[in-house]
């Protein structure tokens, strides 16, 4: 398969930024709808509380504790998933910044488990490849990056996959 690049480098930076503003917003979308989960849990705990001093009944007031305690449960769980979060757009951005004019990244992908990531293209040369490679380990965000040798074999239009493990702390 032969891919041409027809955008001009212009066009190309101002697709590269919309891509970038549409993550912008899908993760504000996201922040946006966590906050509003964790309001309406609150509010929902408030509701019980109130049920609680007005029910004023001991054997009823056993069931709506428990009910609390799970409400609780759901709003710490709540609270660990924000503190955890992290807004990854500045950080694509930096990393498009790292490939070079003759690479085509397709794919970056980020283990559920542990720190490793992949990378999925296609790059004109061999040379471009290995400057990519080079960006990536001087960029600091990823460390033990390696290309396996069958994706270097080849001097022209070269797939790759690129595998890394991912510095979570410098994103």
């Amino acid at each position: 398969m032969i891919t041409l690049n027809l955008l001009s480098y212009e066009r190309r930076r101002e697709v590269e930024i919309q891509r970038g503003r549409r993550v912008v917003v899908f993760f504000a979308a996201i922040s946006l709808f966590l906050f509003t989960a964790a309001v309406t849990m609150i509010l929902a705990n408030v509701g019980l509380a109130e049920k609680i001093s007005e029910a004023g009944i001991a054997g009823r007031t056993g069931e709506i504790l428990d009910r609390t305690k799970i409400l609780n449960d759901k709003i710490s769980v709540m609270g660990k998933l924000q503190d955890k979060f992290t807004f990854f757009s500045d950080s694509l951005a930096d990393l498009v910044k790292t490939v070079p004019v003759g690479v085509k990244v397709s794919e970056l992908v980020f283990s559920k488990e542990g720190k490793g990531a992949t990378v999925r293209g296609v790059a004109a040369t061999r040379e471009d490849l290995i400057n990519f490679k080079k960006n990536l380990e001087v960029e600091g965000r990823f460390s033990e990056v390696e290309i396996s040798m069958e994706d270097i074999s080849s001097k022209e239009l070269v797939s790759f996959e690129i595998t890394a493990v991912v510095n979570f702390s410098k994103l």
